[in-house]
């Protein structure tokens, strides 16, 4: 019981602090893009993604997170897969993103 107890602990971490890495990038794609954006800005979040979707694929791919050293289930390699996917679509571009809430009607 315990051990399962610390399973779904870990499970929880791991997709918190999963998304806790990610909101950065995610903020970095509507801030700095536009008139705001800049090779540095552009290169470093890059750079950034990189290194997390290494992460998040290798993790995809074969189960074992080399961080904490562990196997993990199924479900948590699916949710690194999709994280993968997220970090690949949140670069800053040139031209002006918006969230959809904040578009202006016409």
């Amino acid at each position: 019981m315990l051990e399962q107890m610390n399973s779904y602990l870990f499970y929880v971490g791991f997709v918190f602090l999963s998304l806790v890495c990610y909101l950065p990038s995610f903020w970095a794609t509507y801030a700095w893009s536009g008139e705001n954006n800049s090779a540095l800005k552009f290169y470093g979040v890059t750079v950034v993604n990189v290194f997390f979707i290494f992460i998040h694929v290798f993790h995809a791919k074969i189960g074992y997170l080399p961080i904490v050293d562990r196997y993990t289930s199924y479900s948590m390699q699916w949710f690194s897969f999709f994280v993968a996917l997220a970090y690949m679509f949140s670069v800053p571009g040139a031209k002006k993103k918006y969230m959809w809430f904040t578009r202006r009607k016409l």
